[in-house]
């Protein structure tokens, strides 16, 4: 598994995961390595985004969140980790949402608008009568 940074590959990590689970939001990445000596700063810092890789095909475009350094008797490590872009919807309080007689289906077109994902909402349960409630209305709306 490789991450590109600022269009840079950069591979050889000690270890490397992504979490994707069908019960979770958004997905999450990291990735750790020792620290390279006579390097002065990492090539990574928080908000940057990047793409994640397994045998070149993207599996996920996110942000790196955090980078933490461990130092120990086995020697030094940075871990780097983050989030898919679908985090911005975790975190944060769209404009828009909490509008009454908002439907599932305008919730998620809002969503996508303001991740800036340009695609079509086809809505296959018939959730145009159903009012959004919360974010988890996007993943696993109530059954009518």
């Amino acid at each position: 598994m490789n991450i590109v940074v600022d269009g840079k590959r950069y591979t050889n990590f000690i270890s490397a995961e992504v979490d994707s689970r069908l019960d979770a939001i958004s997905r999450h990445f990291s990735f750790v390595a020792s620290t390279v000596t006579g390097v002065d700063q990492l090539p990574f810092r928080p908000g940057q985004e990047c793409e994640i890789l397994v045998d070149d095909e993207k599996i996920m475009t996110g942000f790196v969140e955090r980078i933490e350094f461990v130092t120990n008797d086995r020697g030094n490590t940075y871990t780097i980790s983050g989030r898919d872009k679908l985090a911005d919807l975790v975190d944060s309080n769209l404009p828009g949402l909490s509008d009454t007689g908002v439907t599932v289906k305008q919730a998620c077109e809002r969503v996508l608008s303001f991740l800036q994902i340009d695609c079509k909402v086809i809505d296959l349960a018939d959730t145009s009568s159903r009012p959004f409630k919360d974010e988890f209305d996007l993943v696993a709306p109530e059954p009518t």
